[in-house]
């Protein structure tokens, strides 16, 4: 599996344009996921603003000027890259917004690789627990986990995944 950068220092925004190359992604598997996407949280987030799961740019609520992209280290925040308003006239100058904000991954403690990973594991018809518990586990064979330290398998009940015996 390809290990993402996960601290801001590890992190170039410049390579965050939200452009993605979707003719690399023969099919939408793990195997297409890990070596495209999930290999840097640059690809990451350029593929969610290339298929609409994030917006490719964010406005300041409260001057309108466009925010901009930065790598940011914040431990209420899952992803090291977060929007900043510049505008020194504005209230909210060097006021951060997530870029989960308004998204499939708000409110989620998960990692935006492991959203990905699921949604994969759902288009691909995969609802099986067992089989879902199978993929969220990393290469040392250890079960992955949200920031909090819970496991995946403990974050989704049996039944909010398909159920016994499915």
């Amino acid at each position: 599996m390809c290990a993402a950068a996960a601290n801001a220092e590890e992190v170039d925004v410049t390579e965050i344009g939200g452009t993605f190359d979707l003719s690399v992604m023969k099919r939408y598997n793990m195997y297409f996921l890990t070596k495209y996407v999930q290999c840097s949280v640059p690809a990451q987030i350029n593929f969610c603003m290339e298929v609409g799961l994030s917006p490719k740019k964010r406005i300041c609520t409260y001057c309108k000027r466009d925010l901009k992209l930065v790598a940011e280290n914040r431990k209420d925040h899952a992803t090291p890259v977060v929007y900043q308003c510049y505008n020194r006239g504005c209230k909210k100058c060097n006021k951060y917004v997530s870029i989960r904000d308004g998204t499939v991954f708000e409110g989620s403690h998960l990692s935006v690789a492991m959203v990905l990973r699921l949604i994969i594991l759902y288009i691909n018809n995969i609802t099986s627990y067992e089989q879902i518990r199978n993929e969220c586990v990393d290469e040392q064979n250890t079960e992955l986990s949200n920031e909090n330290g819970e496991r995946l398998v403990d974050v989704f009940p049996r039944s909010a995944v398909g159920g016994a015996g499915t």
